[in-house]
């Protein structure tokens, strides 16, 4: 039997780990798996898929890489709990909303088999186009990411 803690025994934290390895593992791009007391100083890109629990001092420690130029990544359900699993008020993704820049109203799961979409419309060098997503579905808004320019 699997349980879950989260919305969905669909999204199993593994898969979801291994999806973006192997995706950058198959263009040749080097990539390490650290755990998030490591610094993040000798990189470019972090990307932390389902970071559910966000550790005292992460996501300040991620603040700091974003405003020395590095990217941050992450996916659904991010930003949930605190590091004894206690559910961070004040709206998702929690202490990561100010470096992402969105809050998330609501987050619901889609039954099996079922997607849905996400729009992108193009601005300048930026992503355009319309995306499958799936397991999960957001309502999310916008407050301005942590961006250097």
């Amino acid at each position: 039997m699997e349980l879950s803690s989260g919305p969905s025994i669909a999204l199993k934290y593994v898969d979801e780990v291994h999806k973006y390895y192997d995706a950058l593992f198959g263009q040749n791009i080097q990539t390490d798996l650290i755990s998030v007391e490591e610094s993040l100083d000798r990189y470019d890109l972090v990307n932390s898929p389902v970071m559910y629990m966000i550790k005292p001092g992460f996501a300040k420690k991620v603040e700091a890489f974003v405003e020395r130029g590095g990217t941050y990544l992450t996916t659904v359900f991010s930003g949930i709990v605190n590091e004894t699993d206690i559910v961070t008020t004040g709206g998702y993704p929690g202490k990561l909303r100010k470096v992402l820049g969105i809050w998330t109203e609501e987050i619901d799961a889609l039954l099996p088999g079922l997607q849905n979409r996400i729009v992108m419309k193009k601005a300048e060098g930026e992503l355009s186009g319309t995306y499958a997503c799936g397991i999960l579905c957001d309502l999310i808004h916008s407050e301005g990411a942590l961006r250097l320019f």
